[in-house]
């Protein structure tokens, strides 16, 4: 019985992973454009302060602008959150230092 169940599970597992390479190749084998691959994150360094009340989190909203911290209310994410900008400079990362105090550099 042992022997039947491990035959039928590589069976199917056999089949769930070779199917993809049944499948057509893509209609354009077209390399992706530099542009791709030089993107940064859109969010990044989402951070919990430490009282847990407030999330704050990095954000580059277009390929063309630099990041700024979104903090959010931890009990209700729906609302705005507090938008904090270096204009011109550029945001690198920023760290909690107290239940609503942030260093950012």
């Amino acid at each position: 019985m042992k022997y039947r169940k491990n035959t039928i599970l590589t069976l199917f597992l056999a089949l769930a992973l070779g199917l993809p390479a049944l499948a057509p190749a893509a209609e354009s084998d077209e390399p992706y454009p530099l542009e791709y691959w030089a993107l940064r994150s859109v969010i990044s360094s989402v951070r919990v302060s430490p009282d847990g009340k407030y999330l704050a989190l990095m954000k580059i909203a277009r390929r063309d602008a630099n990041p700024v911290i979104e903090v959010y209310d931890a009990s209700d994410l729906g609302k705005k959150p507090f938008i904090l900008n270096a204009d011109p400079m550029e945001i690198t990362l920023f760290r909690w230092v107290g239940d609503q105090d942030m260093i950012v550099q």
